[in-house]
């Protein structure tokens, strides 16, 4: 459908039309995973929305999850960046909350906890205003995996606590999955407690 609607739009020469059309094509073959030809599509759309600051944020967005999952973390930081400054001129609490997640995760992936830890909290402290539980308590996780790697069992503890529960209550199997394999971890390393652990 997304490929009518792109061949519809050229032909009524729409920009805005077919912009919306790119982005939608683009979020379709990144859901696929085909990542290079998201890419190139998301690519098409950006210089047709100047003058739409939300759905320029949105391909921004869009186009630094690519270039995170293709391994291209500088890229996809600037990307996030961008989409950041947009969002937060238009008062977009949710995608604001959204984007910082998305910076702290990658700040994991380039080994600089310090920054994780920043743009994790500022994240957190969103979807807590906006009550946000799924992105409560996967940033509580990102924070624990901090506090871990600081080896304060205290806080890791709890943060790994609070964000079972509210996976729990979400019914989100996988993402409990991992906070299970976070606590054996932590009853293993900071407990010495294998059986606990296993």
């Amino acid at each position: 459908m997304a490929a009518k609607a792109i061949a519809m739009a050229q032909k009524e020469h729409n920009t805005k039309l077919l912009a919306v059309a790119y982005h939608r094509f683009g979020t379709a073959l990144y859901n696929r995973n085909r990542l290079d030809s998201a890419k190139l599509i998301l690519a098409k759309a950006i210089p047709l929305v100047s003058d739409d600051d939300k759905l320029l944020g949105g391909i921004l967005q869009e186009t630094g999850n690519i270039e995170a999952d293709l391994g291209n973390y500088e890229t996809a930081i600037q990307n996030y960046f961008q989409a950041l400054q947009i969002f937060e001129k238009l008062n977009d609490l949710n995608k604001t909350g959204q984007t910082l997640s998305n910076i702290g995760a990658l700040y994991i992936n380039l080994g600089d906890y310090d920054k994780m830890l920043v743009y994790t909290e500022k994240a957190l402290a969103i979807h807590r205003k906006t009550g946000y539980k799924m992105g409560i308590a996967s940033n509580l996780t990102n924070m624990a995996d901090y506090y871990f790697l600081k080896n304060d069992s205290v806080k890791t503890i709890g943060l790994l606590t609070e964000a079972q529960k509210l996976f729990h209550e979400l019914k989100a199997t996988i993402n409990e999955v991992y906070f299970f394999g976070s606590i054996g971890d932590y009853y293993s390393d900071f407990q010495k407690n294998q059986d606990q652990a296993i």
